[in-house]
């Protein structure tokens, strides 16, 4: 157990780009990023005599096909539209019938051609006739007109909102500081028309635009911690203020059974509850930092299982997401829907919602056409995966928060069968959860019983049922789920 603690106080927030998560030590290692139409690539930036130099061949590579020959200390490179030659130490190449002259000398290193950064955009012209912009501070090159300049809108009403509208799907790094939360694009070529904008709103206040070491980040200051999620398949980003706490309802203190403890597979004993109040009385809320994270399964173009013309998974994901959401908050629990419309997700943009937001809790939902009931799964390791010390693979971190998921799982399943619904937990590796940073389940809804229509996922109140239950699951493991201080 004490080495297990000892991993999860090295982990930082995992997201998909990442081969190993641990504290490391030391600086940043300079890179550029490259923007062409065929995706983007990254190049190594080395410091050579006081200047910023590039691989010339890494540079090329995603957008020509050219070959190099070493004579010496001179690189012969074909391909592109023209040949050209490049002499180590010299500060002109020639290229084709012309000389271009770079502001500083030419380095072959290691079987490479290193050029200057500032002679990219010239060389790109001259030897593949394609046009280049660099944005010199933030090492950022795009090739032929790759920017995607996005809009913000700040949208008034019952909250405030901010959009952050984009021409292509998103998916940044998320990470919040105070009354802060920063989204970092390394991978999208995204890019502001100003540094900064400033709104005068009480709740959001001003959004700040960066580009450093190949990729660009967006800062989005408020009044109060900020939540992020997406929606329009990817292409928009919704920031709003993390929802603050109810004030304590006041709700009769009610005997709670605790979780079973039988293995994970078996149906927990059914017990008599009331239909509409929670197993106990609401936990106060002292910190915006703990949240849970719900994720409607499916969404967009992905619609999961179509029951019929009428019934369709992702549609009783999101109603069972929303439901959950309002009976946690009237517990003086915050939560966040990963998706709160129609939207395409990928699962790294799952993923990094939850981790990038340090999410207390992660709740997947979903529906099934096989059985009756719920099933409550909990995500584990193979026997193949192993923990390799204080140093955890990013995408088998959900092992540090394994005994909190399963008692989790089986929390949830005991409180929905009080409710008279047949339930049962499962302990299953579920590759989709496995780099969850947090304690993590998924709820798998199918009819109320195996001979119920279809229709029966769209009663209200069985969904509500559903909801109240794991509400009050969550509310009565809370002390068992939080990191220790």
């Amino acid at each position: 157990m004490q080495s297990t603690k000892a991993a999860a106080a090295l982990l930082v927030v995992a997201t998909a780009g990442l081969l190993w998560i641990a504290v490391a030590s030391g600086e940043e290692e300079k890179q550029l990023s490259v923007y062409a139409p065929g995706g983007t690539s990254t190049v190594r930036v080395l410091d050579i005599e006081g200047r910023e130099y590039a691989d010339l061949l890494a540079v090329l590579s995603p957008v020509a096909k050219v070959t190099m020959r070493l004579d010496g200390s001179v690189a012969r490179l074909s391909g592109g539209t023209a040949d050209s030659t490049f002499a180590q130490g010299e500060t002109t190449a020639q290229i084709g019938n012309r000389r271009v002259r770079f502001p500083a000398r030419i380095v072959l290193r290691d079987g490479r051609v290193y050029v200057p950064l500032v002679a990219l955009p010239v060389l790109l012209r001259e030897m593949v006739n394609l046009r280049a912009e660099l944005h010199e501070a933030g090492r950022r090159l795009f090739v032929e007109n790759t920017q995607s300049r996005f809009s913000i809108e700040l949208k008034k009403g019952e909250a405030t909102e901010m959009a952050l509208s984009f021409p292509l799907r998103v998916n940044p790094n998320i990470t919040q500081d105070g009354n802060k939360v920063r989204l970092l694009f390394r991978t999208e070529p995204v890019v502001m028309a100003s540094d900064a904008v400033t709104f005068n709103d009480p709740h959001i206040h001003h959004v700040q635009y960066e580009e450093k070491n190949g990729a660009a980040e967006v800062t989005v200051s408020g009044s109060a911690p900020l939540m992020v999620a997406f929606s329009d398949q990817g292409r928009t980003l919704l920031v709003r203020i993390a929802p603050a706490p109810p004030p304590p309802a006041k709700v009769a203190s009610q005997p709670s059974t605790p979780p079973p403890t039988a293995p994970a597979g078996e149906n927990p004993p059914a017990t008599t509850a009331p239909a509409s109040a929670p197993a106990t009385t609401p936990v106060p809320f002292d910190s915006v930092r703990y949240f849970v994270m719900i994720d409607p399964g499916h969404g967009g173009t992905d619609p999961g299982v179509r029951f019929s013309d009428k019934v369709v998974e992702k549609d009783i994901t999101l109603a069972l997401a929303r439901r959950l959401r309002a009976e946690l908050q009237n517990r003086g629990i915050p939560a966040v829907l990963v998706r709160d419309s129609d939207a395409t997700l990928s699962n790294d943009q799952r993923v990094v919602a939850a981790n990038g937001q340090r999410a207390a809790l992660y709740i997947s939902l979903h529906a099934g056409g096989l059985g009756s009931g719920v099933r409550v799964y909990a995500p584990v390791l193979t026997k193949n995966d192993e923990t390799l010390g204080a140093f955890v693979p990013w995408d088998r971190v959900q092992e540090i928060y394994r005994e909190r998921s399963v008692l989790l799982s089986r929390a949830v399943a005991h409180e929905v069968g009080t409710r008279k619904i047949p339930a049962r937990s499962f302990a299953l590796p579920l590759p989709a959860m496995r780099a969850v940073a947090a304690p993590a389940i998924a709820i798998e809804v199918a009819r109320p019983t195996a001979d119920a229509p279809l229709e029966d996922f769209d009663r209200a109140a069985y969904q509500q049922a559903i909801a109240i239950a794991t509400a009050n699951a969550i509310v009565n493991t809370r002390d068992r789920m939080e990191e220790p201080r």
